[in-house]
């Protein structure tokens, strides 16, 4: 009996240490065979789907990958095995492939990987002299496929031919899952929600590392980090720097409180799934949609285009499922399904079979012979067809379509008000006709896509449409251009020179930082100290130094910067993960110039009931520190921001600062109960013409 090994118990992903736990329970020998097999089965699964993800991740394409994911609707473990093959070799072209070239390398380290490589092929080939000295960790993969195709096609083994068997493959896999150390770095998450407090998105997760699941503490992110689109999947994570990897999702499923793999699709309806460690098949009618949209392009085979490109994928797949060295009734039906989408007749499929037969005439022995002497064999590419193409079109026409999106609703006087999916819809109709014709569904398909690949960054789902939850500084600073730029010079106005000002990141603090330039160009100020987090207003300040050839000595204005993270989304500095280093150099440059006389912080809400408000929490310190840190403190925001509310608060009603904005054209009636209210909170017209 093996002794049981702690670290695949507890360390390895959830279904490999489930198949191993039940594995080490049991006692009976016939048993324990099976459980042998379960193990090997799902090991190979889940290092193909590991692989596989990295692949369908990278969104470089493979034409001779691509072709061999036609056999996802009904894989083999050698469908499995040939995908593991090819993507593995793929990845090496990536920055940090999952499993390293060395696993087509021969060692002779792993003694009881080799002892059992060598018992496999004395048994499948009785005529083999003498054992190999060193054999590599794929080949042995190769070799169990084999064995297990031969030992079953034969009806049940002997109880003793079980006896002698069981304990050397058992010791022969686990060498082999110690040989595969990189599973432990990879960890297996559940995200279950996803959810918004305070701006932060808080992610729900659970560990399925070990063969118990463990819940994790929440996962904060901000918006730019956040994985949405990735809720009730399973994802992979880096155990090394905690990162995000990358979703299993459809291949590897969490359903009915376990984790299943991929096990058949019927091309119509619904998706099988398949736990190993408790033979439960689940049928994922739900997950099909989503299986279609991953895997769809691949598997239906809509590719072919003329009639070589047709029989080319029949043939690579008539390869694929001889690859176990057999033909299943499964694989049968499979191919009988995909003779009848590439429109092959039943002659033209007779042909080709007696061509791939005929090339394939050397007996199992003789191939784990080729195997042992000679290098992995390598895949030939299949001729050029039309997949990669296909692929690289749809990713192409979603990112426009995710530029439309986004410029249409950032377009809006209030982008952060969510809208209905069929008002996105209809609202764009108008510019492409194209989307007009599409269904309710297809147009699903395509925002979700869109989400999922991040192709409109700042869309997110909420509730019941669509919304800009912080909107990009370039969008910003085109609208209500007019009333920024009048609530900008009235500010100017207010410095003087020798001031010390705090100006905070956002599409109306810019203009207030170019009307401040201006204000030194025409000799009204001079001698002024500013401390920013946002690199427009840095270089608004700094080109204005440039222009004038100032030394650090005789600059008319000193230009501080705080430290930490530049945000995509506002070009602003904020703090880097949770850390506290922004507002803590902002602290510090502020007490080294003996505080700030002004400070200029913009907002995106104002109502009576919430205050002064924002999107999310992430500049919140900065904009904070600089309104406690000043004499005089504003808060600049234009009159379309009253009556709008965000669910983080920057200020209450009680605080002693001023709010400066434009008198509105109209009547606004949020402004009007603000104006009525009892409140330590001014407010300042602007009483510049634009």
């Amino acid at each position: 009996m093996q002794k049981v090994s702690e670290i695949i118990l507890y360390e390895y992903p959830y279904p490999i240490a489930k198949c191993y736990e039940r594995l080490v329970r049991t006692r009976d020998v016939l048993h324990r065979h099976d459980q042998v097999r379960y193990l090997f089965e799902v090991t190979l699964k889940y290092c193909a789907c590991l692989s596989l993800g990295q692949y369908l991740n990278s969104g470089h394409r493979d034409p001779s990958i691509d072709g061999a994911l036609g056999c996802l609707t009904r894989p083999s473990l050698g469908h499995w095995l040939n995908l593991f093959r090819q993507c593995v070799r793929h990845n090496q072209n990536t920055d940090s492939p999952l499993f390293p070239s060395s696993i087509f390398e021969k060692t002779r380290s792993r003694s009881d990987l080799l002892k059992a490589f060598n018992v496999i092929r004395h048994f499948v080939g009785p005529e083999q002299k003498g054992n190999v000295e060193s054999v590599s960790p794929f080949s042995f993969l190769e070799a169990l496929i084999t064995y297990r195709n031969k030992a079953s096609g034969h009806g049940t083994p002997q109880r003793e031919h079980i006896e002698r068997f069981t304990p050397i493959l058992e010791a022969g896999i686990i060498d082999l899952l110690h040989h595969l150390a990189e599973l432990r770095t990879l960890r297996l998450v559940y995200i279950s929600e996803i959810r918004v407090e305070r701006q932060r998105f808080v992610h729900a997760m659970t560990r399925f590392m070990g063969n118990t699941p463990l819940d994790l503490p929440d996962y904060l992110r901000s918006k730019d980090d956040a994985l949405l689109g990735h809720d009730r999947t399973l994802v992979i994570f880096d155990e090394r720097s905690d990162a995000f990897l990358f979703t299993l999702h459809p291949l590897i499923i969490y359903a009915s409180d376990d984790v299943f793999i991929l096990q058949s699709s019927d091309l119509k309806r619904s998706v099988e799934y398949l736990c190993h460690h408790t033979g439960t098949l689940y049928v994922a009618d739900q997950i099909f949609e989503d299986f279609k949209v991953r895997l769809g392009h691949y598997v239906s085979g809509d590719e072919a285009t003329d009639a070589s490109d047709q029989e080319t994928i029949y043939e690579s797949c008539l390869k694929m499922s001889l690859l176990d060295g057999t033909i299943g009734n499964n694989e049968r039906v499979y191919l009988e399904e995909l003779r009848n989408q590439l429109a092959l007749s039943e002659a033209q499929a007779r042909e080709l079979e007696m061509k791939v037969f005929a090339n394939s005439q050397r007996n199992t022995s003789e191939h784990l012979a080729s195997v042992v002497h000679n290098d992995e064999p390598q895949t030939s590419p299949n001729s050029q067809n039309s997949i990669g193409l296909i692929v690289e079109q749809q990713t192409k026409l979603l990112k426009q379509f995710g530029e439309q999106v986004l410029r249409f609703m950032s377009a809006r006087v209030y982008p952060e008000q969510p809208m209905r999916l069929d008002e996105v819809a209809a609202g764009l109709s108008v510019s492409n006709k194209d989307i007009g014709s599409i269904s309710k569904q297809q147009f699903v398909r395509l925002i979700t896509d869109v989400l999922n690949h991040g192709f409109a960054p700042g869309l997110v789902k909420v509730g019941y449409g669509y919304a800009i939850v912080e909107d990009h500084i370039a969008f910003k600073l085109t609208r209500g251009y007019d009333m920024k730029r009048e609530i900008a010079r009235a500010a100017a106005r207010l410095v003087e020179s020798g001031s010390r000002i705090g100006l905070d990141g956002g599409s109306t603090t810019l203009p207030i930082a170019e009307e401040i330039v201006a204000s030194i160009e025409a000799e009204e100020v001079a001698d002024l100290t500013i401390i920013t987090n946002s690199l427009p207003v840095a270089q608004c300040f700094a080109d204005f130094v440039e222009r004038r050839g100032c030394s650090d000595h005789d600059s008319q204005v000193k230009i501080l910067i705080a430290m930490g993270q530049i945000r995509a989304v506002t070009k602003a500095i904020a703090n880097l993960n949770d850390s506290c280093q922004t507002e803590e150099s902002l602290a510090s440059l502020i007490k080294q110039i003996g505080g700030l006389d002004y400070c200029f912080v913009g907002a995106n809400g104002i109502t009576v009931d919430d205050a002064i408000t924002m999107p999310t929490d992430i500049e919140l310190p900065i904009k904070r520190k600089f309104i406690s840190e000043a004499k005089q403190p504003y808060i600049v925001s234009d009159v379309t921001k009253f009556g709008l509310r965000y669910p983080v608060k920057i200020a209450e009603w009680s605080e002693s600062l001023t709010i400066l904005t434009n008198k509105p054209i109209s009547t606004n009636t949020e402004l009007d109960a603000i104006l009525s209210m009892s409140k330590a909170v001014k407010i300042s017209f602007t009483d510049i013409e634009p």
